[in-house]
């Protein structure tokens, strides 16, 4: 199993910051025949402080919270030392509250 987890903060000229703090987990499974089959999931939390000016910054980003989750199933198979197939697939949410 490997995974990875962080936190980032960033700071802006106009008093205002974003924070945002993830995580993400991954498990490989190997298979005989150079198979092999990935679980991962991932989930993120960022948002922008309270002093955050809609009018002033308007597209710069509009919401305030936002919470993301995800989670993946990649399969793959090798059929030579050139020739591999793959499917990948992934599910998964975003939901943001906005300023205005």
């Amino acid at each position: 199993m490997s995974g990875d987890a962080g936190d980032r903060v960033g700071y802006y000229n106009d008093d205002n910051h974003h924070r945002e703090v993830y995580a993400h987990l991954a498990r490989r499974f190997d298979y005989p025949g150079y198979s092999a089959l990935t679980l991962s999931v991932a989930a993120r939390v960022a948002g922008f402080s309270d002093n955050y000016s809609f009018v002033a910054a308007h597209g710069y980003f509009d919401y305030l919270l936002q919470t993301d989750v995800v989670a993946s199933v990649a399969a793959q198979r090798a059929f030579s030392a050139k020739g591999t197939v793959g499917l990948l697939a992934g599910t998964g949410s975003r939901d943001p509250i906005l300023t205005a």
